[in-house]
């Protein structure tokens, strides 16, 4: 056989492999983009039913049942939130009195419940479960009896809420506060203190008194502050 010829069968063999090769290389390209297809298929419907269960079933799931009411996951997270809002700003106003009245282990008392309380999400849960569950009782048991309560009780009690958190006093208890006061110092006007004995003692101690601080009025929370509480709620 010539050199030539020879030539001619390798080249045309070489052109076989090569064809096998790439039809080789073609098939298991496919098979890798039809897995990674898969793959990523499925990814995303994980992500699509992670989505609808976290936004749609999820909130709407009862967290408990009372009678046939229903307390929802969403309902619950929302109180749960309030009550952290609330317990950090009741856990503030406590430092700042604390720090006032020189370190009295009431406040301290009451600083380390709020802060194990934070400290603890499970034992806040179960206690603010508890809190709609009582709630939702009370709710049919006012229905049996027939009791309602006006809108503008609720809308005082929300503002008395929202006050508290935030700091503020409404325009109600700032007006209760200021009767109260101007009551009790009338009726101490009225009051005549009866004389008593003078004791003579030779040799006087002499206390020096301890000044407390006086806590600063809180001022009345404005209708614009209202409606940001309100939002934070809902």
């Amino acid at each position: 056989m010539s050199k030539k010829k020879k030539q001619q069968l390798d080249e045309r063999e070489l052109t076989r492999k090569e064809e096998r090769l790439r039809v080789r290389d073609q098939e298991r390209n496919r098979k890798l983009f039809l897995g990674t297809g898969i793959a990523l298929g499925l990814a995303l419907v994980a992500i699509l039913i992670g989505a609808i269960m976290e936004f749609l079933v999820r909130p709407n799931a009862a967290a408990a049942t009372v009678g046939e009411d229903k307390i929802t996951t969403s309902e619950f997270r929302r109180r749960i939130l309030l009550e952290r809002t609330q317990l950090i700003s009741r856990y503030q106003q406590l430092q700042l009195l604390e720090q006032q009245f020189g370190g009295q282990s009431f406040f301290a008392n009451q600083i380390a419940q709020i802060e194990s309380l934070l400290s603890n999400p499970q034992t806040l849960g179960v206690q603010v479960l508890d809190q709609l569950i009582d709630e939702k009782v009370v709710l049919q048991e006012a229905a049996k009896r027939d009791i309602t309560v006006s809108d503008a009780d609720v809308d005082e009690q929300l503002r008395e809420q929202i006050a508290n958190e935030r700091g503020f006093v409404t325009e109600s208890q700032a007006t209760a506060t200021t009767e109260a006061g101007v009551e009790a110092t009338a009726t101490a006007q009225l009051f005549t203190p009866t004389p008593t004995p003078t004791i003579d003692i030779s040799s006087t101690i002499t206390a020096t008194a301890t000044m407390i601080p006086t806590p600063t009025p809180r001022s009345i929370m404005t209708d614009t502050t209202y409606t940001e509480g309100v939002t934070t709620l809902t």
